[in-house]
């Protein structure tokens, strides 16, 4: 596994600085200073915009997950057993005090 890492983290644009190792979002905020610094100096308008991916692991496509799993090399016997462990994954929600009917949940995937 940390091989795959290791492949997928020279596949990642040298931009992206998320959940790599040896980068830090103070590599993002540097980066933003300079652009902004030739920005002003130029006497140019720069707008930025900051995007905060909250509840991503709750919006996992799971059967694009097991593809990219393939595509990474991992183990066909490991993405059967988590497939496995997705198949019999059940919600409902919770209106009024009152619980719905309970669903096949094909999004997201476990934290913790």
């Amino acid at each position: 596994m940390a091989n795959n890492l290791a492949i997928a983290n020279t596949m990642f644009k040298q931009k992206k600085a998320g959940c790599r190792p040896g980068r830090a979002t103070t590599d993002q905020i540097f980066t933003l200073r300079q652009i902004s610094e030739k920005y002003l100096e130029k006497n140019r308008s720069l707008y930025c915009c900051y995007i905060d991916f909250q509840k991503t692991f709750d919006s996992v496509w799971q059967k694009g997950l097991w593809k990219a799993m393939g595509c990474f090399g991992y183990p066909s016997k490991l993405i059967r057993l988590l497939q496995a462990l997705y198949e019999q994954s059940r919600s409902a929600v919770r209106v009024n005090g009152e619980l719905t009917e309970w669903f096949k949940t094909t999004v997201g995937v476990r934290q913790g």
